[in-house]
């Protein structure tokens, strides 16, 4: 008997994986984030620019210039998704070092995306909420 997992990815297409497979879906959420999220508004405007090596968030109240990163976290579920992603090195204007990308799994293509900065992962596993800043991004 198999265990199966689905979840939504971007665009609304639907991806299933046995229990075996749980490297194609890691695989799979990695590469659903690539690329560049855009936010709007006087506070949320900017862009959160995901590679395959580097990241870069770019906003009116931090400027997180290009730097390298490595995954903290990768879940894909009936909620949608989220990865953790932690900055090798910060640049002089950037306030955060610990980036949470999120997606509802019931969001149109475009929508539904989520960025939360984080002075530390610490501050992010302690729900420190003000240490925090959370944009909402669309792609």
């Amino acid at each position: 008997m198999s265990v199966y997992s689905i979840a939504r990815l971007a665009g609304g297409a639907f991806f299933l994986a046995t229990a075996g497979s749980a490297q194609a879906a890691q695989s799979a959420a990695t590469d659903i984030v690539l690329g560049t999220f855009h936010g709007t508004g006087r506070a949320c405007y900017g862009t959160l620019t995901i590679g395959t090596r580097h990241i870069a968030w770019m906003t009116p109240f931090s400027q997180c210039a290009r730097a390298g990163y490595a995954i903290r976290e990768e879940q894909m579920g009936p909620e949608g998704l989220r990865v953790v992603y932690l900055l090798d090195k910060r640049s002089a204007h950037c306030l955060y070092s610990a980036l949470i990308l999120t997606r509802r799994a019931d969001a149109d293509a475009p929508i539904g995306w989520n960025v939360v900065g984080y002075q530390s992962l610490q501050s992010n596993e302690e729900k420190r909420e003000d240490d925090g800043l959370a944009y909402y991004l669309w792609r």
